[in-house]
């Protein structure tokens, strides 16, 4: 009996992590998208003057132009529950990385940085 308490308490406290990390996710997702779509309308210059210069650029078509960011960060090392079992693990250092891609376009013949303005953001990676 007791080895069946201990196992449903295992469990829960499992299912509660989990539930806590998929939470955590998804307002990270929302927070993401809220602030690259704030970008929509604006300049890359605007982009630029808080990210960073990109870190490549692809031109998509006359005045049509993609601006890629890829930000790496490192995780620290942490204890995380093993699976299946009662035992926590230590998780080692470790690195994520975010790419975001934002598609501009510009009206101007000879564009500037500032010229080029924001269509579209999209985002994939674990620490965006």
């Amino acid at each position: 009996m007791y080895l069946i308490l201990r196992l449903c308490i295992g469990l829960l406290l499992a299912a509660c992590s989990i539930q806590q990390a998929v939470q955590e996710h998804k307002e990270q997702q929302t927070r993401m998208t809220r602030s690259l779509d704030a970008y929509v309308g604006k300049s890359i210059a605007d982009v630029t003057d808080e990210r960073g210069p990109p870190t490549s650029t692809i031109e998509l078509a006359a005045n049509r132009r993609s601006f890629q960011w890829e930000m790496t960060t490192e995780t620290p090392e942490r204890a995380a529950a093993a699976p299946g079992s009662q035992m926590a693990v230590i998780l080692p250092k470790g690195e994520q990385t975010c790419a975001v891609t934002i598609v501009a376009f510009t009206t101007a013949s000879s564009p500037t940085v500032s010229d080029w303005i924001v269509e579209s953001t999209q985002w994939k990676g674990a620490n965006c």
